[in-house]
């Protein structure tokens, strides 16, 4: 995304075979994220914990739409988890192997023609770490052109910016926690634009019924642990590159002292928001 567009969509009921893509470089200039094996194992187990978390993977007023000839997209579909996930929501005729096809796709730019009212349901989530400010009207206008009328949009990002180390007992230290948690909040501000500002753009973009739902990662206690193993994970790809003076070596202690805490009661916790809407119908 950004300079070089890599959103790649899958699109089920083309009725194409699977495909492997490669996805190409990002937008170096704001993703901040690795493209390594370890980063898409990572983000494998991240989708489970967001199942477990948020509750579903398609919201119940989404999926109480869906038939066997819905046409539905994945945006920023990164290892593909989410479309093949599908397959055990979906309707149990709709057959999802030999249904899949991935495209890179910039959603940056306007959509060509056949992707215009092509979609009953467009599936959006964390896109954050590969946009600016001035980017998520700019999507969300793209999303709007690619949805049928009558469509559903969800788009599920995390404050991240917002994120806090805390302690399950009052007695225990989280200094390390608090001390990188201070590095980055100044410098992951932009992080937290989208839970602020994009229920208000969807609406300002046309989409009805707009609804947000806000969960917090340590809602379910057993999780807490491995939401902090996730996000120092992500740690290990972005926080050498933010301005805190460390060198690499003493980045990876800093990280490493993290999970120490998180083997402990410290844990991170930040908001989890969805949002769903749908295109208008025709007057």
């Amino acid at each position: 995304m950004g300079d070089v567009g890599t959103v790649s969509v899958g699109d089920l009921n083309d009725s194409v075979p699977q495909e492997q893509v490669d996805l190409g470089p990002v937008g170096k200039d704001v993703y901040m994220l690795t493209g390594t094996g370890v980063e898409s194992n990572r983000l494998n187990q991240q989708h489970q914990l967001l199942k477990k978390t948020v509750g579903y993977l398609l919201h119940p007023e989404v999926q109480e739409h869906i038939t066997t000839s819905s046409s539905i997209a994945d945006i920023g579909t990164g290892t593909g988890i989410v479309v093949l996930d599908l397959e055990k929501s979906l309707p149990s005729s709709t057959q999802l192997h030999g249904n899949v096809s991935l495209r890179v796709y910039d959603a940056k730019q306007p959509p060509c023609k056949e992707l215009r009212n092509k979609y009953d349901v467009i599936h959006l989530r964390y896109l954050n770490s590969g946009m600016g400010e001035e980017d998520w009207e700019v999507v969300t206008q793209n999303i709007f052109t690619m949805l049928k009328p009558g469509g559903y949009i969800q788009w599920l990002e995390s404050d991240f910016g917002g994120a806090r180390g805390l302690r399950a007992n009052p007695f225990t230290t989280a200094h390390v926690h608090e001390e990188i948690h201070r590095i980055m909040r100044p410098q992951l501000k932009h992080w937290s634009f989208a839970p602020r500002e994009l229920e208000d753009i969807l609406l300002n973009q046309g989409f009805q019924d707009v609804r947000q739902e806000v969960l917090s990662t340590d809602r379910i206690p057993e999780l807490r642990r491995a939401w902090s193993l996730i996000e120092i994970g992500a740690m290990e790809g972005f926080f050498p590159g933010l301005r805190h003076g460390f060198s690499e070596g003493e980045c990876r202690e800093k990280l490493n002292a993290m999970k120490e805490e998180a083997q402990g009661d410290v844990y991170v916790r930040w908001n989890i928001h969805v949002w769903i809407g749908r295109k208008p119908l025709p007057n």
